[in-house]
């Protein structure tokens, strides 16, 4: 797994502390599963935050799509109360309701589709981007029912990995 220092993590502004053992604890009791060290590891050193190294390739129902990591969620809150809609608690408890248990919001691209951390145990960790919608150029060509689910990486190691500058900026 890269270092995650190489991501070249910028905070979001808010400058959220690391995450709590009784934060972590929260999570873990939410989704009934451990979160992975590697993805520890990120909250770790930097708790809600834009990745440097942002863009990523997906394979879809229409071909190779591009994206960007927009921003990874603060986990964030002690407590299922929260009211901040940038933290991966509050994304869990009042995200999207098609999105079964132990699938985990942790960050989002810059047009809103989501990313998550899927720890069923049909998932095993990987990473998968939930896309709102059919890009319009698409939608002729496909049926209404298609798929907007689609499997980033098998594990969240896995997907730092690929994670590369987004080409314009090289």
């Amino acid at each position: 797994m890269r270092d995650v220092q190489e991501l070249g993590l910028q905070p979001d502004g808010s400058r959220t502390p690391p995450p709590t053992g009784e934060q972590i604890a929260l999570v873990e009791r939410l989704v009934g599963r451990s979160l992975p060290a590697d993805y520890l590891a990120l909250l770790r050193s930097c708790n809600g935050c834009q990745p440097t190294l942002d863009y990523f390739t997906v394979e879809t129902a229409w071909g190779l799509q591009d994206y960007q990591v927009g921003a990874f969620y603060a986990l964030s809150a002690a407590t299922a109360d929260t009211d901040d809609s940038g933290e991966v608690v509050w994304r869990y408890l009042n995200g999207d309701p098609d999105v079964p248990p132990g699938v985990l919001p942790i960050g989002l691209t810059p047009l809103g589709d989501e990313i998550y951390l899927d720890l069923t145990e049909r998932g095993a960790g990987r990473v998968v981007l939930v896309q709102h919608e059919l890009p319009a150029w698409a939608s002729g060509d496909l049926p209404a029912n298609t798929e907007l689910l689609f499997e980033v990486a098998p594990s969240f190691a896995a997907f730092l990995d690929m994670l590369t500058v987004t080409p314009e900026e090289e």
